[in-house]
């Protein structure tokens, strides 16, 4: 069956509806349902959290019997497996819905298959409407389904010379209040938020949403391996709430940690190498055993240039200010230790420019031998 003309205008209500759920649904991801009936939604709604009900429910007991005969449109395929709810396509039968129009197939063979079992009972079933911008969405339950990893979103920020910080060290704030509130956004929408040591020495930031009405704070990741930068006394162990996770290495004497019994931290301990490094990949592979699917990454420079030599970057995001620093010592927005040729830069695709504020948002996907996410829809 092809789709309708008026089907994509109803799933990007579905979308927009399944954002709202953005960062709260680890390990579920976030879905979006609607309703519709002659042109009119009967009901809508989006899932909350794990283990609440699914989009597909909240729309149907909106819609209540008026949704027999009608259509429904979410953002992922229907499920066909008992977990902490019932099946959503069980749900779809006793409503008795003529038509199923979803976005996105579901990658988790546990749950996949509502489609196949809609249309075996007669109900017409549409996949793969406006499946580029579902991916995009689920791109973080796509990542966890599919590589067992968060998806990892970079932020930088910077002067249109490409630095970071001045020689001193002091880069608040290089942007402008604009691209501040569109961070705390992302924040919003992440699962966690990552720096690493010396920029939480330098800055001393909360990685909070207080920018946002209404926004839940992340859980926030420090990356000090030898305890060289976090202090007790810094602001983020005292603010905001969510929890504060320090990446250290195993070796780390037990006395070093002392000082933060009394503060908000957790410790990770991983493996390091010679240099006291922690790898990037094992550092990812302990924060999806912590159910974090969606992981945003704020720098510093090495941090940043690091996860995006190891190739575990999925997205990123440059901002830049309308100003030069015109300081060959002023602090790069990327510092990598590894000479690099001008032939072999790191190349992006996918990129879109946009002003925010005064400031220029330049987001991009690194290129790949293949796409890390292959989702193809049925």
């Amino acid at each position: 069956m092809a789709p309708l003309p008026h089907d994509e205008f109803w799933m990007k209500r579905a979308l927009k509806l399944a954002a709202r759920g953005a960062g709260r649904t680890a390990p579920n991801p976030p879905v979006g349902a609607v309703v519709v009936k002659g042109g009119r939604v009967l009901g809508e709604g989006f899932h909350p959290k794990a283990g609440a009900p699914h989009a597909e429910v909240f729309a149907l007991a909106a819609a209540g019997p008026a949704a027999r005969g009608a259509t429904l449109y979410v953002t992922l395929e229907p499920c066909a497996h008992t977990g902490r709810t019932p099946p959503c396509t069980l749900a779809i039968l006793q409503a008795g819905l003529a038509r199923v129009v979803y976005c996105v197939s579901d990658p988790n063979p546990l749950a996949a298959g509502g489609a196949a079992m809609l249309a075996g009972a007669g109900v017409e079933v549409i996949g793969g409407v406006l499946a580029p911008q579902g991916r995009e969405l689920l791109a973080p339950f796509l990542s966890a389904v599919l590589r067992r990893r968060p998806f990892v979103e970079l932020k930088m920020a910077g002067s249109l010379d490409g630095r970071a910080a001045d020689r001193f060290g002091a880069s608040r704030y290089i942007t402008s209040e604009a691209s501040l509130r569109r961070v705390h956004r992302m924040r919003d929408r992440a699962d966690a938020v990552l720096v690493g040591g010396r920029t939480l020495e330098l800055d001393d930031p909360q990685l909070t949403c207080r920018r946002v009405r209404g926004g839940r704070d992340p859980v926030r990741v420090i990356l000090d391996p030898m305890l060289h930068h976090a202090r007790p006394q810094q602001q983020i162990f005292s603010t905001g709430t969510s929890r504060v996770i320090l990446c250290v290495c195993d070796q780390l004497p037990l006395q070093a940690r002392e000082g933060f019994s009394g503060t908000n931290a957790l410790f990770l301990p991983l493996p390091c190498d010679a240099a006291g490094r922690i790898r990037s990949t094992d550092l990812l592979e302990e924060l999806f055993r912590l159910e974090i699917h969606h992981l945003l990454l704020e720098g510093g420079p090495h941090t940043a240039a690091a996860f995006l030599e190891d190739g575990v970057v999925d997205r990123v995001h440059f901002v830049y200010a309308p100003r030069l620093m015109l300081d060959r010592d002023a602090v790069p927005v990327l510092a990598s230790d590894r000479p690099r040729r001008m032939e072999e830069p790191f190349a992006l695709s996918n990129l879109r420019v946009r002003h925010v504020g005064p400031d220029l948002w330049i987001e991009g996907v690194p290129m790949r031998s293949e796409d890390p996410l292959p989702v193809r829809e049925r």
